[in-house]
């Protein structure tokens, strides 16, 4: 079994930033967070994801050997749009996973969502807008996902949810994290916990449940990886169409997963995914 996270992500999901130089034909994808390490300190992460390049994405190893000269940033939240602009810190090793390449800011970002507009594209052409208020039917989708992975008994919570027109056609799906951790200690996840990421799709006069990316446990021998959370949603590569960045945080390993939505169906972007295990 795996417990819950180690980090605490103070902004409202991650920070994603694109950069492309006038000279650099790839325009490279990081995914910021501010975290607090310690009472009165707070840090903010930038980790290199991948980059795009002619509408392909292009994985962070091959990228790093290109990322040399200093590129500007233009800065979104994806629930405000664009924010404003700069440059990084120095790209280095991670300390606790040196496969990983990261860059340090000075202060934390109070922006949702932040995106290099460099890329030559608006990155978030359509600014999502929080739910305060969880419908019935929003509960009732969580509940037959939860029937479909065969926990009735779990109580039904939704964690969070947005409203936004994903792929552009001009009818609003809704994001949600819908999580419930019975825990067996501070770190562990008991019998009927889960933690997953669901696109609510209008299709005509109903509604269809896509399931983006889950855990949960079911039996004893059910591994559950870590809390979900929306991240950020943002055209990553320019077809109007917008990605899900998802982050999990678990107690040992953490991951940041990329996922495309397109006619209905979510596929995950390997280039553009981000682990570290201890």
């Amino acid at each position: 079994m795996h417990g819950l996270r180690v980090l605490t992500v103070l902004s409202a999901g991650l920070v994603l930033i694109v950069a492309a130089a006038a000279q650099a034909k790839v325009a490279p994808i990081f995914a910021l967070a501010s975290q607090k390490s310690h009472p009165d300190k707070i840090k903010t992460f930038g980790y290199l994801l991948g980059g795009v390049e002619n509408g392909r994405y292009v994985s962070d190893e091959k990228l790093a050997e290109t990322m040399k000269e200093p590129q500007t940033y233009t800065f979104y939240g994806f629930l405000t749009g664009q924010t404003g602009a700069g440059t990084l810190g120095e790209l280095r090793p991670d300390d606790v996973c040196p496969e990983n390449l990261d860059v340090r800011l000075p202060t934390a970002f109070t922006a949702d969502l932040a995106v290099g507009a460099a890329a030559g594209w608006p990155v978030v052409p359509r600014v999502a807008k929080r739910l305060l208020r969880y419908s019935a039917a929003d509960r009732r989708a969580v509940a037959d996902t939860l029937k479909k992975l065969g926990l009735r008994k779990s109580d039904v919570v939704i964690k969070e949810a947005f409203r936004v027109d994903l792929d552009g056609n001009g009818t609003d799906e809704i994001v949600l994290t819908a999580e419930k951790i019975y825990r067996i200690d501070w770190s562990l996840a008991g019998l009927r916990s889960y933690s997953f990421v669901l696109i609510r799709q209008r299709a005509g006069a109903k509604w269809r449940n896509i399931l983006v990316h889950e855990t949960y446990r079911k039996k004893k021998d059910d591994v559950f990886w870590g809390e979900y959370s929306v991240w950020s949603i943002g055209d990553l590569d320019g077809d109007g169409r917008m990605e899900l960045v998802v982050g999990i945080g678990g107690w040992e390993e953490a991951w940041i997963k990329t996922f495309a939505y397109r006619d209905g169906k979510v596929t995950e972007i390997w280039e553009l995914a981000h682990y570290c295990g201890v």
